[in-house]
């Protein structure tokens, strides 16, 4: 068993203990979450200018 002690919400500090399969799925998420992908967004102007219909609607609406 692994002791662990964890600030709560409420500020309190409290001691849980972890089995070692929850200490090895807890690194496992934490490895996960460090190697995610980081995917960007499209901004609005990106998505407009993504699409050439979308482009020309644009260029119309602003009177292009």
């Amino acid at each position: 068993m692994t002791r662990l002690e964890v600030n709560v919400l409420t500020g309190e500090q409290v001691e849980i203990e972890l089995t070692p399969a929850e200490v090895a799925a807890a690194e496992a998420a934490h490895l996960a979450w460090e190697q995610r992908p980081i995917v960007i967004a499209p901004t609005l102007v990106e998505q407009i200018l993504a699409s050439p219909k979308d482009l020309a609607a644009l260029k119309q609406a602003l009177g292009l």
